[in-house]
């Protein structure tokens, strides 16, 4: 038998359309209470949970329904949309408007009048909505949520947002870009939305005080927001043609330059560091090669210059790839492909296309053999070249895969590099 304290009674649906503050507080915290880790309610029937959406929107849009009640409505709210057929057959336009404005994401300043936790609360809501439903997005796009979503976004330079509304309408914008892929192009081109969005990432860029996590948080989030945005603007990872205009080549350029400072920035907490780094380096993987060579400048000779090139930034991806692979089991996020296939496949895409970049990195992971590493097994040791050697009897295939294909770049041009290394790893 269900806990009468997890289910709605008819009494108490009667109470939150009806009843007063005081009493439709109570019935709201006892569900939230009890529910709070639930993603069905099978003990509910249709007709009551489609009275429920009713009974919350209703309270919501009332003008009389206090700021702390329509918090406790939201947050109501957001554990019920969990459930996707009723979420499907609950949700009208008039419901998607009502949300719209307690997130503030509408373009005509027509808001409901509540504060910064009400409209974070909706924006957690409107997350769960795309998240759960092909249909709701199509309600969300055809309401404007996509021009309201950017209008926000544009005002993040000129209005005092609360970090966690910045937070999470980001968070709406990747959902949506991650599973709606037509709205890519509408946010990019149309709107304005990416030039917006890097506008705003320049600005914490280019502080030179270390971020706190609130703000590495943030960072990240618009990196993955912007990954979805430029993802399609070069096919195939393909260099640049001339299909590709001025303002989609400034986008890319800045994208790089995003990458090298946010490799080296200082963090409050340390632990950030690789995730921050991460976010970053996967842009990489979707920036034409062309642009890797301001990754490079010419510069004097420095701890990590190489044939005249400056390859700090280089270096520092290859630290990340070492860090990854010399992780504890308790440090790792993800499984091994998760983990290391991102960089693997941007440091084989720069080997395989920039020639300076290809020498620095044979020399700095393929160091001429000693007499000493024929002595032992090439996959044991601690280098990064036993490290990788190790992978390359993993099962995480496509893992495998990338650092064979990164290893035979590296030695490729030098006939004799090439049979000396072939010889002690594979045919070991």
């Amino acid at each position: 038998m269900a806990d009468p304290r997890m289910t709605m009674s008819e009494n108490d649906l009667d109470v939150l359309v009806h009843g007063s503050i005081e009493d439709c507080t109570t019935v709201l915290k006892n569900f939230i209470q009890h529910n709070e880790k639930n993603k069905n309610f099978p003990h509910l029937s249709l007709e009551m949970k489609m009275s429920f959406y009713k009974g919350i929107f209703d309270r919501i849009s009332n003008p009389s329904t206090p700021p702390n009640v329509i918090n406790l409505l939201l947050s109501s709210l957001r554990i019920i949309v969990r459930e996707l057929p009723t979420l499907n057959l609950a949700l009208t336009d008039e419901y998607v408007q009502i949300i719209l404005k307690v997130a503030k994401l509408k373009t005509n300043n027509d808001y409901v009048n509540c504060g910064d936790s009400e409209t974070v609360e909706a924006l957690k809501v409107v997350f769960n909505m795309i998240f759960q439903s092909k249909l709701v997005r199509s309600k969300f796009i055809s309401n404007g949520f996509l021009e309201g979503l950017v209008t926000t976004i544009q005002t993040y330079n000129k209005v005092d947002l609360s970090w966690e509304i910045k937070y999470f309408t980001m968070r709406s914008l990747f959902i949506m870009t991650a599973l709606c892929r037509e709205t890519v192009p509408i946010i990019r081109n149309k709107l304005n939305g990416l030039t917006y969005i890097m506008d705003y990432i320049l600005v914490l860029a280019e502080l030179s005080q270390p971020y706190d996590n609130e703000t590495v948080d943030l960072i990240c989030e618009m990196l993955k927001g912007i990954y979805n945005l430029i993802h399609d603007i070069i096919p195939s990872s393909n260099g640049v043609d001339g299909n590709i205009t001025d303002e989609d080549m400034v986008h890319l350029t800045t994208a790089t330059k995003l990458v090298k400072l946010f490799l080296f920035h200082d963090l409050e907490s340390p632990e950030k560091q690789d995730e921050l780094q991460s976010h970053s380096i996967d842009l990489l993987a979707i920036i034409p090669y062309e642009c890797f060579n301001d990754l490079i400048p010419p510069i004097e000779e420095t701890n990590f210059s190489y044939d005249g090139y400056d390859m700090t930034v280089i270096e520092e991806i290859v630290e990340f790839l070492y860090r990854r692979l010399d992780a504890k089991p308790s440090e790792k996020r993800g499984t091994v492909i998760e983990m290391l296939s991102p960089v693997l496949y941007v440091l084989v895409r720069m080997a395989e296309k920039i020639r300076p970049i290809r020498k620095y990195l044979k020399l700095r992971v393929l160091p001429p053999l000693r007499k000493s590493d024929v002595l032992e097994r090439p996959e044991v040791g601690i280098t990064l070249r036993n490290k990788l050697c190790a992978l390359m009897t993993s099962p995480a295939g496509p893992v495998t895969g990338l650092v064979c294909n990164f290893l035979f770049i590296l030695v490729k041009e030098n006939g004799k590099y090439e049979l000396s290394y072939k010889t002690l790893y594979f045919n070991e």
